[in-house]
């Protein structure tokens, strides 16, 4: 006879994440545990809070088969369903948290998103220095992590590390990279002006001293 498991759960893993929320500091608790029907759950402590934020999460997954990587996933609570992502032994989401005077408690189930189970999205890198992102068959981003110079620049405005083209969902191009009067400018990026090395002074945004 199949032993029978117990009606409370016991947590698998604990993850704490924390945000700063001024004044204070804002701690939720997640908990990953396995429910009498086998369901993963993520049970969410939000203590209360002026204010609504998102914030990233991310928690360890036991070894199950039954958890692969580059499926569809959710974590669902009713109707509100919060796109996941299970990469390895990781599972990682967005949490909105909205304002509240008392503490929120949510319990949500991790589910595979019905359909054909194709991944979302695809990764193609492409001369050793493009990683091109697909919807399907829509261009989505291209991060360049090579160095990159248009024909006809100064060879002093090469640069790397930086998110061009970015497409919208209707595939409207949002982004420009080496315009003409800021050739400096390049896409979708993050950059220090004043970098110092020592002695030197360097500068990331408009590409001083530095590569």
């Amino acid at each position: 006879m199949p032993r029978s498991r117990a009606a409370n759960f016991a947590p698998l893993w604990c993850f704490h994440a924390w945000r700063v929320n001024m004044p204070g500091l804002l701690v939720i608790s997640v908990v990953l545990f396995l429910s009498a029907s086998e369901n993963l759950r993520v049970a969410v402590t939000v203590p209360p809070q002026a204010r609504s934020m998102t914030i990233p999460v991310s928690m360890k997954l036991p070894n199950s088969p039954a958890l692969k990587s580059g499926m569809q996933w959710q974590l669902s609570e009713g109707l509100v369903h919060i796109p996941a992502q299970v990469e390895g032994a990781s599972l990682r989401f967005l949490l909105p948290v909205s304002a509240s005077k008392a503490e929120v408690r949510r319990t949500l189930v991790l589910e595979q998103v019905s359909g054909d189970n194709k991944p979302m999205f695809t990764l193609k890198e492409a001369e050793a220095k493009y990683l091109r992102v697909f919807e399907g068959d829509m261009p989505v981003l291209t991060y360049n992590f090579g160095m990159i110079l248009k024909p006809g620049v100064p060879e002093d405005r090469r640069r790397s590390s930086y998110v061009h083209p970015l497409y919208a969902p209707d595939g409207t191009l949002l982004t420009d990279d080496f315009p003409a009067d800021h050739l400096h400018h390049r896409g979708l990026s993050w950059m220090w002006p004043n970098v110092e090395v020592g002695a030197e002074h360097h500068s990331l945004w408009d590409i001083r001293g530095i590569k």
